[in-house]
């Protein structure tokens, strides 16, 4: 174990941080820049493979459920190499020990070498004790964690001090390693003084371990004292309380393991209790009390009188008892919930994060973690369909099947299968134009390339330092070219040739397979006769068009290309890295290559010249071709993109997500229409190459201060455009009705046939807006100018208008009456918002600090919400009108109880201000739009940030949710180009059906 840290991808291993008996765990930092622990777990540590095996077992176990428990430590992958002699897991960070804080952002060298991960024990090394109430919510989250686990059927087997690390603050469990089923047959393990007599394995044993960490925590005596109390305890204040814990300790330590708390459940009920301020030590000694008082009835059988009168004391405490777990369980029940609110707005920031540093992995498997269980209350928000939209990715099509990476797609040459193979030596194939598997079978190892012959006969395919075996896919028959040591292959799309190189077989940097013979053997596989054999070894192999030039890109770090003719080398290009994709253009006149710096560089076959050189990707190009009509260039990442390119300058045409992992290899179709590519993370995905990415961009013309306005079925909206209303569908954009006349839109009546809107003289206008000539019904000649704010109560056909000077007219718009008119503002109205009960009118001013609360429709100021800064753009009610929000260019957006005129909190950092702010219709979320291009998303259950969705360069004025769509509505003003876009973010539909987490290999 000692030397060079193990290679884990996507992953470097800093520094070990602790050591057990069968590995080791490591500081490590991803790829994106966040700070994880890796453990390590080393099949040289075990004298046979099976308790490896089993080991390796339990932690899969483990892994899916360790996310649903906030007391269990976060598993975020598990991973295995066979060949390397090792299992692997990456697990959220204990907090150093130093700060009490989590290593994250820019850390210096000297932090990440003082880190030390703050476990119970260290705690415990540093104050001797802990006070009795300060050990409650410990003991509480580490019984929550139990009942967990054993509630799944696993077993910890070693609680102890240094196995409790603490991350955000909250305790978890950890060293997961020993995790094992109940009902496992398992050898002696643990550490001595935290396992019972009868040994670990069972939940009472657990609960045995938990008491002897609960004993040393209380007293700051060894375990090996129990059950000695401390000597000063009369001197102790907290004194009572200790000794209430006790009563706790003493009967989780029983020796009898029948007299120890039957589950965790039940061991956190009396903690609960002490915490409640309830006495167990009465409740134990009144059922000592009666425990021998029916034993002395029993013994003299006294009389019936008695016995009845024990009865009732029985009864009356089992109720005592009922009644008080009942409220403990109400309470528990509440705190968890509180605890999943807190985790679920802290996991979708980190959505967040991960989905804007392109982690689409780490993103999906936080969405999966928030899956509500059956009887649980579904947390999920707006926020956690839009980012699981964007997780889907834009491709045409998913293929699955595979339980491990795929490394190796083909598409034959008539267009009409697609076959992939993978790690877990399966084969797959396709037909394209239904998408339906025709085929699956056995590739005998990790299939590593794979390829169909130009006739569409066979399939070959190699990998693993195995034969490179051809499939005649008509009869299954098979033959070999090669019987072993076969690590990569190559078939041109014209002929009967094949390329195969031996030599060093690497998996994810490591040698895992060497042979002595040729390097590189070029066959005819028609008369099975070798024709070529190159000596440097090769870890990419690509032909060009017509089959008559080879490339390979050599072990040496260069590419060289050799003529298939005169079997003589053509040239040579580099330096580039050593496992570095090539490809031909199809005239066979340039080779393009990608390295492990995440270039892309083109040269010139003739004369050598590299022509073209750009930082394609930030992290390694695993694959890299030339489409059919040679105009497009496609890398393949483990930034998890695709990327088109110019062929002939390397200027990026398109970009497309949706692999949760790297990015193996890539396909073109015969055509060049259709591109598949294989990935890490098991999946196969066929994209259109001609498909334009998925725009939110709705439109680019409509009027500052004449925001959207939707039907009450979501399915068209209203918008000022130009001089004029238009009115278009929700789903494509497309107009259905222009309204000449009309400048500003009001709202459609409830049925959707009816919009109103205000004419350039002020005159309220009534629309049949879908009759063909979009028919003017009606004119109220209202006289409602300079109009930059309005409010519509649809139930009592009340229109609040706000004007440029201050002042706020009420207005029964099917009656055409003014109910009232008064000055509100000093300066322009910014925005009016009618509470849903129709009784309250806020109003703001981007003049002044303050929001305006008056009564309905009386006009009669109800109240005057200060504090504010700078002038407040946005006023809105929730749905339920218990809460109202304020949104001001001072960064804040304020919240407030409409009913008390009180503040309720201040939400900041809206960087160039808060302009608008919408509420979801669940209540779940708050969204505000910002100065510097982002809708901020605030969790209303927390007010805890949930991260931001970043619009365009330019500044957002105004959010609204689509009512009955699964969309957020942004309207944001471009500086440069003078205009307002309206966009819709669109979030996948919410639905029952369950989201798989990715299984990534990270």
């Amino acid at each position: 174990m000692a030397g060079a840290p193990p290679v884990i991808p996507d992953y470097e291993l800093l520094r070990p941080i602790g050591r057990g008996a069968y590995g080791e765990v490591w500081l490590a930092r991803s790829v994106t820049g966040i700070y994880r622990a890796v453990k390590v777990i080393y099949r040289a540590s075990f004298e046979e493979a099976r308790p490896f095996d089993r080991e390796f077992a339990g932690i899969q176990r483990f892994e899916p459920i360790s996310r649903a428990q906030e007391n269990q430590v976060d598993v975020l992958h598990v991973g295995r190499n066979d060949a390397a002699g090792f299992f692997h897991y990456v697990m959220e960070l204990a907090d150093d020990a130093n700060t009490d804080a989590a290593l994250h952002g820019t850390v210096s060298p000297a932090q990440l070498a003082a880190y030390r991960p703050k476990t119970l024990k260290e705690v415990l090394a540093r104050q001797n004790r802990m006070r009795a109430e300060d050990c409650l919510p410990i003991a509480i989250g580490l019984c929550n964690a139990l009942q967990h686990l054993h509630e799944h059927r696993l077993i910890h087997r070693d609680i102890k001090p240094s196995n409790i690390i603490f991350i955000g603050g909250a305790p978890k469990l950890a060293d997961l390693g020993l995790v094992s089923t109940i009902d496992s047959t398992r050898s002696f393990v643990g550490t001595e003084g935290y396992v019972p007599r009868e040994g670990p394995g069972t939940v009472s044993a657990d609960l045995y371990s938990l008491g002897k960490v609960l004993y040393e925590m209380s007293t700051g005596q060894p375990r090996q004292d129990f059950p000695l109390l401390p000597e000063n305890i009369e001197s102790l204040d907290d004194r009572a309380a200790l000794l209430e814990l006790n009563e706790v300790v003493v009967r989780a330590c029983a020796d009898n393991a029948a007299d120890r708390y039957p589950s965790a459940a039940d061991m956190r009920t009396e903690l609960l209790l002490l915490q409640a301020g309830k006495s167990v030590r009465r409740l134990h000694a009144a059922e000592r009390r009666l425990a021998r008082l029916v034993s002395a009835v029993a013994g003299v059988g006294l009389l019936a009188g008695i016995a009845l009168f024990v009865q009732h004391l029985q009864t009356r405490s089992a109720r005592e008892r009922a009644r008080v777990a009942q409220e403990l369980r109400e309470r528990a029940e509440a705190q968890e919930l509180a605890t999943r609110q807190l985790l679920y707005a802290a996991d979708m920031n980190l959505v967040h994060q991960a989905y804007a540093a392109g982690d689409l992995g780490l993103a999906q498997s936080l969405l999966s973690g928030h899956l509500p269980a059956p009887g649980q209350t579904d947390l999920r928000g707006f926020e956690w369909y839009y980012f699981q939209a964007r997780c889907e990715g834009e491709q045409l099509h998913t293929f699955t099947g595979f339980s491990n990476s795929v490394k190796a797609v083909a598409i034959s040459a008539d267009g009409t299968k697609l076959a992939a193979g993978s790690y877990d030596h399966q084969i797959r194939i396709w037909s394209l134009p239904t998408r339906a598997l025709a085929e699956s079978f056995d590739g005998g190892g990790m299939i590593e390339d794979i390829g169909f012959s130009p006739d569409g006969q066979y399939l070959a395919y190699c990998g693993g330092a195995g034969p490179l075996t051809f499939r005649e896919l008509a009869t299954g028959r098979t033959f070999s070219i090669a019987d072993s040591g076969v690590a990569r292959m190559a078939m041109p799309p014209t002929g009967k040739l094949v390329a195969f190189a031996r030599g060093e077989v690497r998996v994810d940097g490591l040698v895992v397979a060497t042979t002595n013979n040729s390097a590189v053997e070029v066959w005819d596989y028609g008369v099975k006769q070798k024709i070529l054999a190159l000596p440097q070894p090769s870890d990419y192999l690509r032909f060009s068009s017509d089959g008559r030039m080879l490339a390979a890109t050599g072990m040496d770090g260069h590419v060289r290309v050799w003529s298939i003719d005169r079997k003589a080398l053509a040239g040579t290009f580099g330096p580039v890295s050593i496992r570095s994709p090539v490809s031909f253009s199809p005239d066979g006149r340039r080779i393009a290559v990608g390295d492990d710096a995440g270039y892309a560089r083109i040269w010139d076959l003739d004369d050598g010249r590299l022509l073209h050189q750009a930082r394609a990707h930030a992290a390694t190009i695993w694959d890299i071709a030339y489409s059919p009509k040679a105009d497009v260039l496609v890398t393949a990442s483990t930034d998890q993109t695709v990327r088109f390119w110019q062929a002939a300058s390397l200027a990026e045409l398109n970009v497309f997500r949706g692999h949760a992992a790297e990015v193996w290899r890539v396909a073109f179709s015969p055509d060049g229409s259709t591109l598949a590519t294989g990935s890490k993370d098991g999946t196969v995905r066929i994209w259109g190459v001609n498909q334009t990415n998925t725009t939110d961009v709705f439109t680019r013309r409509v009027a500052f201060w004449k925001w959207p306005v939707f039907s009450a079925d979501g399915e068209f909206v209203a918008m000022g455009e130009d001089h004029r209303v238009n009115v278009r569908r929700v789903d494509n954009g497309s107009v259905s009705a222009t309204l000449a006349s009309a400048q500003y839109p009001i709202g459609f009546s409830a049925d959707g046939r009816e919009l109103k809107t205000l004419g350039a003289e002020g005159d309220l206008q009534f629309w049949d807006w879908r009759a063909e000539t979009n028919r003017l019904n009606r004119i109220i000649a209202a006289g409602l100018t300079n109009v930059r704010a309005h409010a519509v109560f649809a139930d009592s056909n009340l229109l609040a208008v706000g004007d440029r000077d201050g002042n706020i007219r009420l207005r029964d718009f099917e009656r055409g009456m003014q109910l009232a008119s008064w000055k509100a503002h000093s300066g322009r109205i910014s925005c009016l918002a009618i509470s849903p009960d129709g009784r309250i009118l806020a109003s703001s001013s981007a003049d002044e600090e303050s929001v305006k609360l008056w009564s309905v429709p009386d006009g009669k100021l109800r109240a005057t919400l200060a504090g504010h800064k700078l002038g407040v753009f946005n006023v809105a009610f929730s749905l339920k009108g218990n809460l109202l929000a304020s949104a001001s260019v001072d960064d804040t957006c304020r919240l407030w109880n409409p009913a008390t005129g009180r503040q309720i909190t201040v939400l900041g950092g809206h960087k160039g201000g808060a302009f608008h702010a919408a509420f979801s219709p669940d209540g779940r979320t708050l969204v505000v739009g910002t100065g510097d291009n982002k809708v901020k998303l605030w969790n209303l259950a927390t007010f805890r940030d949930m991260g931001t969705i970043e619009v365009e360069p330019v500044s957002v004025f105004y959010v609204g949710f689509v009512p009955r769509q699964p969309a957020l509505a942004t309207v944001s003003f471009d500086y440069a180009r003078t205009n307002c876009s309206l966009r819709l973010l669109r979030a996948s539909p919410a639905r029952s059906d369950t989201v798989h987490a990715v299984s990534l290999r990270r």
